[in-house]
């Protein structure tokens, strides 16, 4: 008895820590987000990593690392990063020398 006991607070606790630490529910960049300053600008996530600008179906892929997303090409060149700013998401391009920082909110 004591053993089916222990089984049970086991599969209890394994069930707590997936649901704290994200791994039941996807990821929450996954959608569609809109750029603050232009409504054109539109960058969705897909659940599979791959994600696609202004509706084309040209796509990228992306990855979560140390609390970063990195968005690459299909060829796996890096092209920008995103965080998290609060309820936005912030994504920084970067040209040449110089990083240009992208505000999107979520609107899917």
């Amino acid at each position: 008895m004591k053993l089916k006991a222990f089984t049970f607070l086991i599969i209890i606790l394994l069930i707590a820590s997936c649901l704290f630490s994200g791994c039941l529910g996807g990821d929450k960049i996954v959608g569609t987000w809109q750029s603050k300053e232009d409504p054109d600008d539109t960058i969705t996530f897909h659940k599979n990593g791959t994600y696609n600008i202004g509706g084309k179906t040209e796509y990228g892929k992306w990855e979560k690392y140390n609390g970063e997303y990195i968005l690459s090409s299909d060829t796996g060149v890096q092209l920008m990063k995103a965080r998290f700013v609060g309820k936005d998401l912030r994504v920084t391009v970067n040209l040449l020398f110089i990083n240009v920082d992208i505000d999107y909110e979520k609107i899917k």
